[in-house]
């Protein structure tokens, strides 16, 4: 079990955005309590790569969690993956690594979706197997959930070289349905079926199936897209990492620009999950609320309630860059990289504050970091960026930017509803008027009718 903390020297010849101290230290023996406390400090792991390869627990990760478990340290997994509720997943967890995982513990990548279900009535949910996340959508609260095998089943002709009767849980597609949302929960199974059905609705018009825009279309798409992971590849049982959700998305919107009719046409498409902040918020806020459950308080006895988090993960890109740009409210995230995932040397710009062989050897080296911090040590490195009240104005104002811009979004497709909405109230009161008119008309020609008769 071997340790890499990153020297100086290191990081100064490949320049990693590490802050290093060698006089200041962390913490002083006034300050700190010689025993710990719950909150000072949690864990978030990953799962594929770190405590899983493949359908395989990593030999040491129960023992690493049995650790956490025995010392009273809070923690979550914190994925990418999904397709499954959280309480399917904790179930398939604790029976896999024989230790008891609860629903509360667990982020997936959509795990933070169930804020939307409120702001759309019909939806296209896309991957993971069979119908399991139209029901996960339906857990979250969403209403009218479609899936890529209902459009199948109502016309294979969607996709023509998708192979096999339509499933007998698909369900039909009523003519003129009109999708409000896209969200891309898990990987899709069958490429070719997603990827025509999602550009066939991205091209269509206002999100009704079987339409296509006008060709002289000019604004932005009406159907927001949400991909709940941007993960190029992950950790499977191959040695070379597979393709992801995140590959998925690049061939979609490469597709999408190769037709003129979306040329200059903006596809408004957001991406959740690692290494996204809101992601990280969400973990962090899950962790404050699952510790005050555990010591019984209704709000934060101190505003630092949790001082310390450590990511522990494989993918440089979306644990460790994550982490690296997670910490605010009074909380440092610490980044800690394991060998036995995804990641190959050499180390790129998402440098952690350490690098070890698997997830036991880095709970260790964070457990040994803490008993430093308590014992007043100097810590030779920091995490890439320690919370500061700046980190923090940063992190509202992108929550502020983010929220007008979808704010005005909202506002522009509310405007565009009104205008549709005037037209057919404009149209039912032309109808009406040329009945009345038409009315008048054959009322004059009775008359004239009439009186030419009696003459």
């Amino acid at each position: 079990m071997t340790f890499a903390l990153l020297s100086r020297r290191t990081i100064c010849a490949r320049r990693l955005p590490l802050f290093i101290t060698t006089t200041r230290t962390l913490a002083t023996n006034a300050t700190r309590p010689k025993f710990f406390k719950p909150g000072r400090f949690a864990f978030a792991f990953d799962i594929d790569g770190v405590l899983f390869r493949g359908p395989k627990a990593h030999p040491s990760a129960k023992q690493a969690l049995t650790k956490l478990q025995e010392n009273n340290i809070p923690f979550i997994l914190l994925t990418n993956g999904g397709g499954k509720s959280e309480a399917v997943r904790s179930e398939d967890l604790s029976a896999r690594l024989d230790f008891p995982i609860e629903p509360t513990q667990i982020v997936q990548s959509h795990t933070p979706v169930k804020a939307f279900a409120s702001n759309y009535e019909t939806v296209l949910v896309v991957g993971g197997e069979g119908e399991n996340c139209r029901k996960v959508a339906e857990e979250y609260g969403f209403k009218n959930v479609f899936i890529p095998d209902d459009f199948y089943a109502t016309d294979p002709g969607i996709s023509p070289f998708t192979s096999g009767p339509p499933p007998e849980y698909a369900r039909h597609v009523p003519a003129g349905t009109k999708i409000e949302a896209i969200f891309v929960f898990n990987d899709p199974r069958d490429w070719a079926l997603s990827t025509q059905l999602m550009v066939d609705l991205l091209r269509s018009d206002n999100g009704v199936y079987g339409t296509l825009a006008p060709p002289d279309s000019k604004g932005p798409v009406t159907v927001p897209t949400f991909f709940t992971n941007g993960d190029r590849v992950w950790a499977s049982q191959h040695h070379i990492p597979r393709l992801g959700q995140g590959a998925f998305k690049m061939a979609l919107t490469s597709i999408l620009k190769s037709f003129p009719d979306m040329a200059g046409r903006n596809v408004p498409v957001q991406v959740m999950g690692k290494p996204t902040f809101d992601t990280f918020r969400y973990a962090q806020l899950l962790l404050k609320r699952n510790l005050m459950a555990k010591l019984k308080l209704e709000r934060p006895a101190l505003p630092n309630l949790l001082e310390r988090v450590y990511m522990i993960g494989d993918n440089p890109e979306s644990d460790i860059h994550g982490a690296n740009s997670a910490s605010h409210n009074r909380t440092t995230w610490w980044s800690l990289l394991v060998r036995s995932g995804v990641w190959r040397e050499p180390m790129n710009s998402r440098a952690p504050i350490a690098i070890v062989d698997d997830v036991l050897a880095a709970v260790d080296w964070a457990m040994e970091n803490e008993r430093r911090i308590k014992e007043g040590e100097t810590i030779e490195a920091y995490p890439s960026r320690p919370w500061s009240k700046s980190s923090d104005r940063n992190a509202r104002q992108r929550a502020t930017r983010k929220q007008r811009a979808l704010d005005k979004w909202q506002e522009g497709k509310a405007e565009e509803q009104k205008k549709v909405e005037k037209k057919k109230v404009e149209k039912k009161v032309e109808k009406k008027v040329e009945k009345k008119v038409e009315k008048k008309v054959e009322k004059k020609v009775e008359k004239v009718e009439s009186s030419s008769e009696s003459d």
